[in-house]
């Protein structure tokens, strides 16, 4: 209540002025509601309108990029020396029968002869199980039984012909003679000089002790005595024939037709 309010209370309760005590405390209501009003305003909330903050657009994200690696210029699946496997393709057929894997093919390439590129199918371990050849350019695939194909880089054997002619595979100079079976066939007769054989005694003499040795190896009964016969025929004979220049088959012969003789450029080696 400001001062004019308390005088006019005053001045009511004396009993003095009386007409002049109404308009007096008409005028304090009056002033005491503006003084409210005021203080009231004191607590109202700013009314100026709100900035927002500004929005913040997402950083652009760069799209992935598909990697795609180098396709092999070559076709074989693996390579161990010399020695190139391709994995066959698994047909429905075989699906449906539970196969999952592909047959494993390994071949060497015998390089080039009177034209026609040699390659030889070998099992791990080296041992030559059948040949092939083709001219360049392949048309006609021939193997060594006469049989004949035609050229398709889809098949196996073409896969590896093609790798062949495209210089993908190193010619394989030390590939193992095919053995003979054991039991069937005599022991293998000295070979008779000619005009590129001519044998000296000493090369007679290793010549003999390695066809002995390879026979007891090949068909013995007797485990230690076979172990003996073969690490004694591939450790000390077969190097000594080999210091002399005498090698066992070449790469374009048959099984049946593969003797000792002095080495040429397409001969099989006895030692790696």
């Amino acid at each position: 209540m400001n001062g004019s309010s308390k005088f006019g209370v005053q001045l009511c309760r004396s009993g003095r002025a009386a007409g002049l005590c109404g308009g007096l405390m008409a005028v304090a209501l009056i002033a005491g509601c503006g003084d409210a009003e005021d203080r009231d305003g004191d607590y109202e909330r700013s009314t100026d309108p709100v900035i927002p903050a500004p929005a913040i657009a997402p950083e652009p994200t760069a799209s992935p990029v598909h990697y795609e690696p180098p396709r092999p210029s070559h076709n074989y699946d693996e390579r161990d020396g010399v020695f190139y496997s391709y994995i066959a393709a698994v047909s429905e057929e075989d699906r449906k029968a539970g196969k999952v894997a592909g047959d494993v093919v390994t071949f060497a390439y015998l390089g080039e002869r009177d034209g026609r590129h040699i390659l030889a199918r070998v099992m791990p371990n080296g041992t030559i199980t059948g040949r092939s050849s083709c001219r360049s350019p392949c048309r006609v695939i021939t193997y060594e039984d006469g049989t004949q194909v035609g050229y398709n880089e889809g098949s196996i054997i073409g896969a590896a012909f093609a790798d062949a002619l495209n210089g993908e595979l190193e010619i394989a100079r030390l590939v193992r003679p095919t053995p003979l079976p054991p039991a069937e066939l005599p022991p293998s007769p000295i070979p008779a000089a000619s005009r590129t054989d001519e044998w000296t005694a000493s090369e007679l003499a290793l010549i003999s002790e390695w066809q002995a040795l390879n026979q007891r190896c090949r068909g013995g009964t007797d485990a230690n005595a076979v172990a003996a016969a073969c690490e004694r025929r591939d450790s000390v004979i077969a190097p000594a024939l080999a210091e002399a220049d005498i090698c066992y088959g070449r790469a374009y012969e048959a099984a049946a037709d593969q003797t000792l003789h002095r080495c040429t450029g397409d001969s099989l080696h006895l030692t790696p």
